[in-house]
């Protein structure tokens, strides 16, 4: 069975598939090249460990090969993802999720990628907008989109539009979990690159996040991402739109 996190609200009567053909069917393909240009650093601003490979695995992965330094930054502890479980306490699980996004990072990109973590409360992330004051600079910031129907990914947005403003840089988003919903495609430039040489890291790396997997907690239910939005998440292409040139 789906476990969702708060705030997500899943399409009725379209699939997700059918949501991302009409993404897809909107976005310029181009290369990764195209897409990030000259540049020598990027960004990844993300609020759950597990969302960098999901939203921009093979975008990490293709940079690394580029000799493009890249800094993940995760925002929350990722605690709160199976409440009440005795055998992974919050603490436990903060500790295991920060792991399983260093061996991620580290199956998509070697050890041309660095992750820190800012360890905001988990699901309370629109009260800790203060940790842009805690991010490096980059020529490129990666995050997700606006209107992904979870708290704490809208409050990362807006925590990663600030940074990009402030530091004169160039913001792509990328479409996860508003690919469940019904709302429209955006109208900003919509970019599709291909990262089927890398799928195999991004499926590699996906695996690293257990606890997300439901193959770690086993006394409650929580969170779990299934089949099905492991296949709509970790596919041949990635999306990414431009919100601040």
């Amino acid at each position: 069975m789906r476990n969702a996190p708060p705030d997500i609200t899943f399409l009725a009567g379209q699939t997700e598939q059918e949501t991302l053909s009409r993404w897809q069917a909107r976005a310029r393909e181009i290369d990764v090249g195209t897409l990030l240009g000259d540049v020598q650093s990027l960004g990844i601003i993300v609020p759950h460990a597990d969302d960098e490979t999901l939203g921009s695995g093979g975008l990490i992965a293709l940079a690394a090969t580029l000799g493009i330094s890249v800094t993940v930054t995760i925002l929350t502890d990722g605690a709160a993802s199976h409440p009440g479980s005795n055998t992974w306490p919050p603490a436990a699980l903060a500790r295991q999720r920060q792991q399983e996004a260093r061996d991620a990072v580290k199956c998509l990109a070697g050890t041309a990628a660095t992750v820190q973590f800012l360890d905001a409360p988990d699901g309370g992330l629109a009260g800790n907008r203060n940790l842009a004051d805690r991010i490096g600079p980059a020529d490129v910031y990666i995050t997700c989109w606006r209107d992904d129907p979870h708290p704490d990914h809208r409050a990362a947005f807006f925590i990663a539009r600030t940074v990009a403003r402030r530091r004169g840089s160039r913001l792509l988003a990328f479409p996860l979990w508003v690919l469940t919903t019904s709302l429209p495609v955006p109208n900003l430039p919509l970019f599709r690159i291909c990262v089927t040489d890398f799928l195999q890291h991004k499926q590699i790396a996906l695996a690293a996040h257990r606890s997300q997997l439901g193959e770690l907690v086993e006394d409650v239910i929580g969170f779990v991402l299934d089949k099905d939005l492991q296949r709509l998440f970790v596919r041949d292409d990635e999306l990414y739109l431009e919100v601040i040139a």
